[in-house]
Formats: C-alpha cells, sequence, structure tokens
C-alpha cells in the first residue's frame, strides 16, 4: 500500500501543474495578475479588492495633474493593455496621478478613445460633480500651473455669487452673434490675436483632484468668450474683474 502512495501523489501533482500552467496560459498577452475586473454596474475592482467607481469622461470633468506613465496600476480583464504602436510602451489601463500616493483618483487610458476615462475610490463619500455643487471658481491663465491654485481658496466662493456667474454666462449672446470673431478676421479670413487665454475652473470642496473647466479665448485682449458646453458665450468685462479681483 505504502509503495503506491508515490506514484498517486506524483500523478496529482502532475495535474496541478498542468492546470496552473492552463491558467496562466490562458491570460491574452499583455495581460498578468495585476487585472481590474470591470464590474456589472461599471465599477472597477482591482486585484487587491480596492473598487473604484466611474465618476466622468474627461471632456466632462478634468483631472488636476499629470498621468504619472510609471504609474501604471493594471489593465482591465478583456482589454488589450498594450497598444499596437511599436514605438509607444504606454499601456491601456489604469493609471494614478503624478505625486499621488492615495489613488483615491485615477485615469483609465481605453482602447480606441482619444479620451480618458477619470474614476474615484468607491469607499469615499460619493461625490456630486455637477455645476450646482461647485464650490469656488477661480481664473487661471493658461500659461500658470494648476497644482498651486487647487488649494488655494483664490476665487468666488460665495454660493449666491456662484449660481449668478452661471446663469448670467448662459443668457449672453454667443461670441459669433457678438461679432468678436469679425473683430479680429483678418483680410486674409483667418482669425488674428485669437487665443486660449485662460479657464474658469470649477473646484469641488471634497475633492481637489478634478474640477469643471471652463475655458477662456482672448479676441485681442479687448473681448472675452467662456466655451459652456458646445457655445462660446460672451464673459463680461465685469465678470473678469471680479474674478481677477478674487486672485
Amino acid at each position: 500500500m505504502k509503495k503506491l502512495l508515490f506514484p498517486i501523489f506524483a500523478i496529482l501533482l502532475l495535474l496541478c501543474g498542468c492546470a496552473n500552467e492552463a491558467v496562466t496560459s490562458s491570460l491574452p498577452e499583455g495581460q498578468d495578475d495585476t487585472m481590474f475586473t470591470q464590474c456589472e454596474n461599471g465599477n472597477l475592482l482591482s486585484s487587491t479588492g480596492t473598487e473604484y467607481t466611474f465618476l466622468a469622461m474627461e471632456y466632462d470633468l478634468i483631472f488636476l495633474g499629470e498621468i504619472d506613465e510609471d504609474g501604471f496600476l493594471g489593465g482591465v480583464k478583456g482589454e488589450e493593455s498594450i497598444p499596437t504602436y511599436e514605438d509607444d510602451l504606454y499601456k491601456f489601463g489604469l493609471y494614478s496621478l503624478k505625486n499621488d500616493d492615495t489613488h483615491n483618483i485615477i485615469i483609465r487610458d481605453f482602447p480606441d478613445n482619444e479620451w480618458c476615462g477619470i474614476y474615484r475610490k468607491a469607499s469615499l463619500p460619493e461625490l456630486d460633480v455637477s455645476i450646482d455643487n461647485v464650490s469656488r471658481l477661480e481664473l487661471i491663465l493658461e500659461k500658470d500651473g494648476i497644482e498651486p491654485h487647487k488649494t488655494c481658496g483664490n476665487g468666488i466662493t460665495d454660493a449666491d455669487e456662484i449660481k449668478k456667474f452661471i446663469t448670467d454666462i448662459q443668457k449672453q449672446p454667443s461670441a459669433e452673434e457678438a461679432g468678436l470673431y469679425d473683430s479680429v478676421r483678418g483680410p486674409d479670413g483667418f482669425l488674428h490675436n485669437c487665443f486660449l487665454w485662460a479657464g474658469v475652473y470649477c473646484f469641488f470642496e471634497d475633492e481637489p483632484d478634478v474640477a469643471i473647466k471652463f475655458d477662456v479665448t482672448s479676441y485681442n485682449n479687448k473681448a472675452y468668450s467662456l466655451l459652456n458646453g458646445d457655445t462660446e458665450y460672451v464673459l463680461p468685462d465685469e465678470w473678469i474683474q471680479k474674478l481677477e479681483k478674487k486672485n
């Protein structure tokens, strides 16, 4: 009876080894055990058990920081995590932001999509990222970095004034209706001295790493418009002055 134990045990070990090998070889090329699983509700579950909620695509919301190219957290099961570009080592999947050890906000780079997705830890209190939940407006010039302004407290913080700004802008004529394009259109038909000048950033009290951004265009530094959705609304001088005064 003792003589039979060894061959039986050896066969079991061999079978287990084959099973493990089959599991390993079944992973798609470019994927490993640091995979995220996409749940039915759209949330992502990391291999360590941390769950993330989808906040928005970056055309609706911006993340305040840079993607850490060395901070690759893992791909998503069922998706190829390595791009097809031969000269690009950047993988599709989830990334942390630079100098952020909390990983409260992570960024998803999708295959075949020019926009990234923004995800937030599901264990954190739910965050309303609508314009109605904005706690601070700040005008930040394009030449200035955003990092110092994330929690500086400058700008318009009064809730009534924030609401007034939003409703007032939507009542303004469009840049085209107000003749702003024509004011900088040259004889060649092109717009001259028309450039992205600043952004009005709408911050949330409970999450400093994301914001809503309204691009502000300058027309030869004589008039300004603010992009809200697909419309360039005139940005009145009085609001420019109020925003600059608060900085």
